[in-house]
């Protein structure tokens, strides 16, 4: 069996850290949209609610709560997009200095 090198364990430990990094900001990514989502939901209400008190005439109170409806989901879909195109970019680092260090501790024996 090979010994460990001290650089090879802390690589180990390093590789480890940034395992959980990437999965916790996955995690973020997608709950963007639910969150999103929530704030759909909270404007829809605020339309419904203006529906009941004006029998649905009144327009330009209904849109208020279309516009706080739709700028969360917006934006929520926009924190997404964005962390997936920085997730994909960060992976692809992350495997190329995985590769690199790997080679330079295969280099060290």
């Amino acid at each position: 069996m090979r010994t460990r090198t001290k650089s090879s364990i802390r690589y180990a430990k390093e590789n480890d850290r940034k395992k959980r990094e990437r999965r916790r900001d996955k995690t973020l990514v997608a709950l963007a949209p639910l969150f999103g989502l929530l704030g759909t939901v909270t404007g829809m209400i605020v339309v419904f609610d203006v529906m009941a008190f004006t029998g649905g005439g009144d327009a330009k109170a209904m849109a208020g709560g279309v516009s706080q409806a739709t700028v969360p989901t917006m934006s929520g879909m926009v924190a997404a997009l964005s962390g997936v195109f920085g997730l994909t970019y960060v992976e692809r680092s992350a495997e190329r200095e995985k590769h690199l260090l790997e080679d330079h501790l295969t280099m060290d024996h």
